[in-house]
């Protein structure tokens, strides 16, 4: 029987964690379950358990699980040896017939279920034996068991017959429409198993049940492997392998209807083993008979790349044994459960887990499983609806009809313990644990017979998923003295479990040992424990305290809490808290109850106080204080109550600091007797024109916050003046400042008229915002206008007059002198060097150096040097120095002495270059450090013309010249140079920013490429003797 086909494979891929729950499940049943509660002898745990057997009993039958849950077993070998025909249907616990037989009576049969495409199963029985004992034929016939969706009903009708009678032949669903089957035996009468083994091959077109026979193996083989696995090509194919009548096993693989028997072979022949396709659409052969002889506990899986690879190694050596994936339904899992089979000595009732290799078991693993109670070959083992495994019949040689189901939970019997009659007990909780794989229904949970065992929590049906468990809540409540005990019945599928539930009811004497209790007068919200005896039991049996219930919220019961047994001759202490809430008397009533009794306890106590009380402002005042200016207000604290107070300092929260503060701190601290007051000031300074809050807190040791609360809405009768920036203003002599203010009126509730603003301090005015009308929150702009006359650091005061008062500000000054610099106009030639002069009309005679940027036109014109004018020496040469770049020179001179008079300091050298222009202006700029500020009045060059022009070569002797072809330049620059001399002459490119990019040495002809240079304009310059003598602008156009 080939069970690996019965079971429609899953291709979800699942958690690797299941693993870690399989290992739970399987230590919890092999070492059994350990509770921490009360528990006599454990009534449930995980266990295979008879259920209803088969009608009759078989050996040889198939079974599979159907799309409705429903297990189907089919066929077999009876006890008295002859095949049957029998159909038979396994729901709720219940076998019944399907709505007809097999129509031939078959055993060692193959059985595929196919899933059609709306989820019916579509089950076909293939060949098989009929006969009976000691003759036995093979047959051809093949079978459809169909579903009826009206009737709900199951069906058996012929569709046909394979190419030859076969028993133990082996099939598979290939998923693309076809069931394949291979092999068998081939056989007219004699014993099962006896006839010859076939290589004949047919398939079944699952649409129109139509049977074709395909290409032959290569090899006869029977009790073998056929498996559909997931192919090189990563599509689906069919496989088989061992079960020939050689030693030596061989694979085959089906292309189409082609078998192909290069593959690669079992590493071991392996006949009547347990094959299965599993999710990963891995083709496995586990145990069988081997080439010895006996069982093995040996497997191997096939790889699409390098033929069959170990797996890991059963415990147990078996054959003949049924293995099916654990899924359900709607359920599954990544593990296979094997069940029974052929050992070496006798069959085994032992079953194991094999889990898919995954993440820490790249092999995967086999792990025992709970025992069967009976040991057995050729069983069925299927998941029916209720997601549990249930094996049928088998040999053990002898047939047998017995079926056994897994029932997966473990609970805990519960014993109360002694209870008081009439009294009921706390929860106690039966744990139900859900041992299995799979998810399992709870259902129909009850404690029939017995009203004295109540269940609290009770539900008709609740699924526990795998090593999850469900606390049931039951309570005991016993009306007769002595041990008392009930059965809490669950159903898992159709198996009943029960826990065992024990109690004892007893019935107690009790005395009452106080009845007063009294506090005495205790201070409001302070906390008073007192433990005190309540009862005594003088009975002869133990008692428990159901409860103690006090009725006040002013007393608490701080101990026993819960449940308490109470021994005989034993006496119950019971503590209470008194914390008063007012300044009253207090009165309540403690009751003790033992189960339907109840002894009372009288508690009683006074609540004094000591508190403080300070007067406070109702809303808030409006004040006619302006910010910077306070005023004193006082608090008046009063004690009220029955006990002194001490206060030991107060406490100002406000959200402006500095608003409020306490005006003599050094007054506390100070005890109050009752009815006595203080008086406290408080000064109130406002910094705006808002509304100011503060709390005041006086800390005290009385049992209450004494809080007085602040408020006030200072008026503002001022102007705010606004400055751009506030930083020092620094300026030149003989500069003015022109400031924008503007003027604010910030007052909710004022308007302003502003009169005049003026300027003190230095000299100037303002313009603009006199005689205007500023409305509360509103603005007006003016410009004031401040002209400093005293060299150095001064303030100028900006005063604001209005109709309610006067405003200022201060702007913050530095007056720089000035050096007043002016530059003579000359003229030169082109190519003559020459010098301007430059004057000074100022009195400053304390600066050491003053830094000068110079700016020219560079084209015409290069400074050379600054040098002391003719007869003057007013600066040191040097230590003074020009840094020339084009159009711009940095010039830092060095005094030696300052003019008193206005006169010429000092002389600038300069080369004429030949240039467009005839002109340039020479202006001074001050340059940066410099203490003191440059004024300057600018000068000019004016360049001679050439005689007759730039054009007219007429010239005289010893005049240079230099033109440039083309216009604008391509990639080569061509100059012709007139000169009187080229030793000491070369030609210099320089771009606009004065870097030098080309150079070379002069000739009457001079070719420059110009293919490295970018686009634009750059000056060509002749250097003779090391000074520039002419320059050319040139324009590079591509």
């Amino acid at each position: 029987m080939k069970v690996g086909n019965m079971q429609q494979s899953r291709n979800e891929q699942y958690l690797v964690m299941r693993l870690i729950k399989i290992s739970c499940i399987l230590l919890s049943l092999l070492v059994g379950s350990a509770m921490t509660l009360q528990t006599t002898a454990q009534t449930t745990k995980p266990e295979w358990r008879f259920t209803a057997p088969l009608p009759l009993p078989l050996t040889g039958h198939a079974g599979v699980t159907l799309h409705t849950g429903e297990v189907l077993v089919c066929g077999g070998i009876t006890g008295s040896g002859a095949a049957t025909n029998s159909s038979y249907i396994f729901s709720n616990g219940v076998w019944t017939q399907t709505a007809n037989q097999l129509q031939f009576a078959r055993a060692y049969h193959a059985l595929v279920a196919v899933r059609k495409p709306n989820g019916e199963s579509l089950v076909f029985a293939i060949g098989g034996y009929g006969g009976a004992t000691g003759n036995y034929s093979s047959l051809s016939s093949v079978e459809v068991l169909q579903f009826t969706p009206a009737t709900k009903s199951w069906s058996w009708r012929m569709i046909g017959n394979l190419p030859a009678a076969v028993g133990n032949c082996a099939a598979a669903y290939d998923k693309k429409g076809y069931v394949v089957i291979s092999g068998g035996r081939i056989q007219t009468g004699g014993a099962l198993g006896s006839g010859t083994p076939t290589t004949i091959s047919a398939r079944i077109n699952v649409n129109s049940l139509a049977i074709e026979r395909i290409g032959a193996m290569a090899t006869a083989r029977s009790e073998h492997a056929t498996l559909m696995l997931n192919g090189a090509k990563n599509d689906s194919t069919i496989l088989t392998a061992s079960g020939e009548t050689t030693p030596t096993p061989a694979t085959e693989l089906l292309n189409i209807t082609t078998w192909d028997a290069r593959a690669n072979p079992p590493a071991f022949m392996q006949r009547f083993a347990s094959n299965i396709t599993d999710l990963a659409e891995v083709a496995r052969m586990v145990g069988g008979i081997d080439s010895s002889g006996k069982p093995t506990n040996r497997g191997q899986w096939y790889d699409t790349k390098s033929g069959w690879r170990p797996m890991p190694r059963m415990q147990t050596p078996r054959a003949k044994a049924p293995m099916t994936l654990v899924a359900g339904i709607r359920d599954t899992t990544t593990n296979y459960l094997i069940a029974g089979g052929e050992s070496t000595n006798a069959p085994t009732s032992g079953t194991e887990i094999f889990t898919q290799p995954g993440g820490s078991t790249p092999n995967g693993a086999w792990s025992p499983f709970a025992a069967l109670n009976r040991g057995a070959a050729e069983r069925t083992l299927s998941i029916d609806a209720d997601n549990l495994a249930i094996v049928t019949g088998g040999s053990t040689p002898g047939v047998i009809a017995e079926c056994e189901q897994f029932q997966p939970f473990s609970a805990n019997d519960v014993d109360f313990g002694q209870q008081e009659i009439g009294g009921e007990t706390q929860r106690l909780l039966v744990n139900v644990t859900n041992n299995w794989l799979l998810p399992v229904q709870l259902r129909t949970i009850r404690i029939p017979g017995s009203a004295e065992f109540r269940l609290v929590n009770s539900r008709d049906s609740v699924t526990i998923a795998p090593t999850s468990s469900l606390a049931i809540e039951v309570r005991f409540r016993p009306n007769t003295i002595g041990k008392r005990s009930a059965y809490l019945y669950f159903n898992a599928g159709s198996m009943v479990d029960s826990v065992l539930l024990t109690g004892e009811g007893i019935k107690s004497s009790i005395a009452v040992l106080t009845g007063l209790l009294d506090f005495g007068a205790r201070r409001v919200l302070t906390d008073t424990t007192i433990c005190f005896p309540a009862i005594k039991n003088e009975g002869k049996d133990s008692t428990v305290i159901d409860s103690i219930v006090v009725a006040s919220s002013a007393f608490t019961l701080v101990s026993p809490l819960g449940r308490v047994k109470l021994p005989p001759d034993s006496t119950l202490t019971i503590c209470i808290k008194f914390k008063p809430t007012a300044r009253q008397l207090f009165g309540a009533g403690t009751i003790i109850h033992i189960a339907d009794k109840a002894y009372p306890v009288s508690l009683t106590g006074s609540g004094i106080r000591a508190f403080i009380t300070s007067t406070s402002q109702i809303g808030c005042d409006t004040v006619n204080v302006a910010p910077g200016d306070s005023l004193t207000y006082q608090l008046v604290v009063i004690n009220s109550s029955d006990l002194n107070v001490r206060i030991d300092s107060s406490i100002i929260q406000t959200s402006l600091g500095g608003t409020f503060r306490l005006k003599t701190p050094q007054q506390f601290p100070v005890i109050l007797n009752p009815g006595n007051r203080v008086t406290v000031d408080i000064v109130f300074r406002p910094q705006r024109e808002a509304t100011e809050q503060a709390t005041v807190r006086f800390v005290n040791n009385g049992d209450t916050i004494c809080v007085a609360n602040l408020c006030f809405v200072p008026r503002n009768r001022t102007v705010n003046i606004t400055i751009p920036q506030s930083q020092l203003y620094t300026l030149c002599e003989g500069d003015s400042l022109q400031l924008p203010i503007v003027l604010e009126n910030p007052s909710n509730f004022e308007t302003v008229r502003i009169d005049s603003v003026l300027v003190q301090g230095v000299s100037g005015y303002a313009l603009g915002a006199v005689n205007v009308t500023l409305p509360p929150h509103t603005t007006t702009p003016a410009t004031v206008i401040l002209t400093p006359t005293v060299l150095g650091a001064q303030q100028a005061t900006i005063i604001v007059r209005t109709s309610q008062g006067a405003s200022q500000s201060t702007v913050a000054m530095n007056l720089l002198p000035s050096m007043k610099f002016s530059i003579d106009t000359v003229s030169a030639s082109v190519g003559a060097s020459s010098s301007v002069l430059v004057r000074r009309n100022d009195s400053i005679s304390t600066v050491n150096s003053t830094n000068l940027t110079l700016l020219y036109n560079g084209s015409v014109l290069t400074p050379r040097a600054i040098v002391n004018a003719p007869g003057k020496n007013y600066i040191n040469p040097q230590l003074s120095t020009l840094t020339n770049s084009f159009g711009r020179a940095n010039i830092s001179i060095s005094w030696n002495a300052h003019p008193t008079t206005p006169d010429v300091v000092f002389a600038i050298e300069y080369d004429v270059l030949r240039g467009d222009d005839i002109y340039t202006s020479l202006s001074l700029e001050s340059g940066t450090g410099n203490s003191v500020c440059v004024q300057h009045s600018p000068g000019e060059v004016f360049i001679d013309d050439l005689c007759g022009g730039r054009t007219a070569f007429v010239t005289g002797k010893g005049v240079v010249m230099m033109t440039l072809a083309p216009l604008p330049v391509v990639d080569v620059a061509t100059f012709q140079i007139l000169a009187p001399s080229y030793q000491n002459a070369f030609v210099r490119l320089r771009s606009v920013l004065g870097d030098v990019v080309l150079s070379h040495q002069a000739a009457a002809t001079v070719s420059l490429g110009m293919q490295a240079l970018s686009n634009g304009v750059y000056f060509c310059e002749l250097i003779m003797d090391g000074r520039p003598i002419l320059t050319l602008p040139i324009t590079i156009m591509r």
